[in-house]
């Protein structure tokens, strides 16, 4: 990887590029979502000017959070531009949430403005007398005696001017999963936007005439940044799908040109799992971009679909620290340290140390999160010692790579998600007879993990009905696929729930699988 970025630090947003690529080739295909129409460079700067003139009319300024809880469609794409070109700060908004998880994100980012998809206004509306809300703009048809704004009125607006920015000035904040308490928002600069997708394009070698294929949410920092902003900054398209289906992929990787492909979850192993076929190898993809690395059948993977597969590690709080060589991959490891990031590997007492929690900061400004939203303890308490604490555990190998140990935290990761024990907890605990609750994760066949639950009752409880429970109240993904009961959870002398223990026990004979009892939990299929 170069030293020098792409991107001079003075340029780092999105305006900016947007509309210098407008105007050097406004022609030039950008963005396909779905099975809607190819966008050129100057289409989408158009509508993102005019969204941002809509926004104005409503009373948005520079700064203001604009939550935006939309399905992979168009209008998304659009709603973040829009948001960016005029200063204010997008809030997306995970589509399967709802209830409390909901009312927490949208109560605590102070967005005044949502635009939401008029399927996801029935689990918003109860919300609305507790919240800060004031404008509603709808995307689809919605019953207009409700008084809320039509997404047309939004996007037909005259262009407005863009604001002068700087690297410093906030695009986003990002929710992501708490670990022993509520989600947190991460407050992402314009600049550090920028360099994921600057450092992330040149790992992957992307480049003009390339095309990205990601079928992620884009409520999420890697569609937004890492996959529709890396494609705008290297000249290229990026296409985003709806939904992943393994079934005719390569087929259909074949028919939109893709060059490089972003896995996620359980999307490597399906392919891998997918019976020979004639368009395994007939197809454009150089590169495939997988976390875990998959290091059981990665090799075969590559030679049977003749891609490359390649990987790092980020988090929303601090982008792409670590990554895989293009032409030096490591299976074992996580790979190698970004120039850009100094890293450290240091034990429980801060000493350094071959194997231990991973440190990280940056070498220029603008190219991390500035912070959590309103939580001033939280950030000091990652950031101490200026660096950031990432609160995973990994370990020095040969020739400078790193490998993945295990997270320091209760966080678990499902079908890409990462999801919090807290929240899936905190609901769990509030079904009759329940006394305490923990969830885990548990190896998955499909990759990272399943979500189990171990609880203690007070009273005979059906596995079914606190199923049923947690699935009416919380994101599918959370939704714990094994249940078990216990008469007491192993604990510390201070109390602490030893979740090392519950791991090593694991799926016993005594737990409840929804799969085994025929039920399975599927994402909601949103327009």
């Amino acid at each position: 990887m170069a030293e020098r970025r792409t991107v001079p630090l003075r340029e780092r947003v999105l305006p900016h590029l947007l509309l210098h690529r407008a105007e050097t080739a406004p022609d030039a295909p950008l963005l396909t979502v779905g099975a809607g129409p190819r966008r050129s460079v100057g289409e989408i700067a158009d509508a993102a000017l005019r969204v941002g003139g809509g926004l104005a009319r409503l009373g948005v300024r520079r700064r203001d959070p604009v939550a935006v809880m939309l399905p992979n469609r168009e209008e998304a794409v659009l709603a973040w531009f829009g948001t960016a070109v005029i200063g204010a700060v997008e809030v997306p908004v995970n589509t399967n949430l709802s209830g409390p998880l909901l009312h927490h994100v949208l109560a605590d980012c102070g967005a005044t403005v949502l635009i939401v998809a008029a399927d996801l206004l029935p689990v918003v509306r109860p919300l609305l007398p507790s919240l800060p809300l004031k404008i509603i703009v709808v995307v689809g048809q919605a019953d207009p005696d409700h008084g809320h704004v039509p997404w047309d009125e939004v996007a037909d607006a005259d262009p407005v001017a863009p604001a002068n920015l700087t690297p410093a000035d906030p695009i986003a904040i990002m929710y992501t999963s708490g670990t022993t308490g509520p989600a947190k928002g991460v407050v992402c600069p314009h600049g550090y936007f920028m360099c994921w997708a600057d450092d992330t394009g040149r790992a992957v070698r992307f480049g003009p005439g390339d095309v990205l294929y990601t079928p992620l949410p884009l409520y999420h920092i890697t569609a937004q940044a890492v996959n529709v902003q890396l494609a705008l900054l290297h000249h290229g398209q990026a296409i985003v799908d709806t939904r992943f289906s393994p079934r005719g992929f390569w087929q259909r990787m074949a028919e939109l040109g893709a060059t490089h492909i972003w896995s996620f979850g359980s999307m490597t192993p399906l392919l891998h799992q997918q019976p020979p076929d004639a368009h395994d190898r007939a197809h454009r993809v150089r590169v495939v971009w997988s976390i875990p690395w998959p290091a059981g059948f990665g090799r075969e993977f590559e030679n049977r679909f003749g891609v490359r597969i390649l990987c790092g590690y980020g988090s929303t709080e601090q982008g792409l620290t670590v990554v895989q060589p293009y032409d030096a991959v490591e299976p074992s490891a996580v790979g190698l340290p970004s120039p850009h990031y100094e890293i450290s590997v240091v034990d429980e007492y801060g000493a350094p140390a071959g194997e231990g929690e991973l440190l990280v900061r940056p070498r220029e400004p603008a190219s991390m999160m500035s912070g959590y939203l309103g939580r001033d303890r939280e950030t000091v308490a990652v950031t101490r010692d200026l660096w950031y604490h990432t609160g995973d555990l990994v370990q020095r190998c040969a020739d400078g790579y790193l490998a993945f140990v295990e997270r320091k935290t209760d966080s678990i990761r499902r079908r890409g998600e990462n999801i919090s024990a807290w929240e899936i907890e905190s609901i769990a605990a509030t079904f009759p007879g329940v006394v305490e609750a923990a969830a885990i994760g548990v190896p998955s066949p499909l990759g990272e993990h399943d979500v189990m639950l171990v609880a203690t009752t007070s009273a005979p409880v059906v596995p079914r009905e606190l199923f049923d429970f947690c699935a009416e109240r919380l994101p599918y993904y959370m939704v714990p696929r094994y249940i078990r009961f216990a008469a007491e959870l192993p604990k510390t002398p201070s109390m602490r729930v030893q979740k090392y223990r519950l791991r090593e026990a694991g799926v016993t004979a005594d737990s409840w699988d929804c799969e085994a009892a025929g039920l399975r939990l599927r994402r909601p299929n949103l327009s």
